[in-house]
């Protein structure tokens, strides 16, 4: 019940108001609330997900569905531009899958590819998607080899986990796996042809 009423709290306050500071509040009360670590929210025309409101990560969606499309304008106008009935889409480091979720939304023939290498969102994009058959999501960290490497997961912003580990801050080091592009389309042959 607290969780819901400080969502709307930020809801007005952000989504309406457009004022900042609300998230503070919301990422500080996650922190002794666990309702706010698997808040249930609807993505319209995808599904219902989990947020941890303790990332930064989840304030991609809960912001795009309060109506901030700043960032994401300029690539739908690319999008619209370039994908074509029966193409692939490679959304190459999903983070959060936003823009997997506003391809599915927008383009009904368009099969999706969500890599992510993160082991924080990588489970939540095929847990978003799972409904979803022309959404492939694959945990990997796509690269010019195969094989293993270092990832930092920064504490609290896992959308800016990076294969370079001499980051600094709070945060954990896990091992992923890398793929190049044609050892996933030999693994997978059903994600091709690539989108050019």
């Amino acid at each position: 019940m607290v969780a819901q009423a400080l969502f709307a709290f930020y809801r007005l306050w952000h989504g309406t108001l457009h004022l900042r500071g609300a998230g503070r509040l919301l990422v500080w009360a996650a922190q002794y609330d666990r309702s706010l670590q698997a808040f249930r929210l609807a993505i319209p025309s995808i599904g219902e997900a989990a947020f941890d409101f303790r990332d930064g990560s989840t304030f991609y969606w809960v912001n795009y569905l309060l109506g901030d499309r700043l960032e994401e304008q300029g690539l739908n106008l690319v999008l619209r531009r370039f994908l074509k009935p029966g193409s692939t889409f490679w959304d190459v480091g999903a983070n959060v899958g936003l823009i997997s979720g506003l391809v599915l939304a927008g383009y009904p023939d368009v099969k999706i590819v969500s890599i992510e290498p993160n082991p924080l969102l990588a489970p939540r994009l095929k847990r978003l998607f799972a409904a979803h058959e022309r959404v492939t999501v694959l945990q990997r960290a796509l690269s010019d080899t195969d094989g293993e490497n270092s990832f930092f997961v920064p504490q609290g912003a896992s959308t800016v986990g990076t294969l370079q580990v001499d980051a600094n801050g709070p945060g954990k080091i896990v091992q992923v796996r890398l793929s190049r592009g044609d050892s996933l389309l030999d693994e997978f042959p059903s994600l091709g042809p690539v989108m050019k």
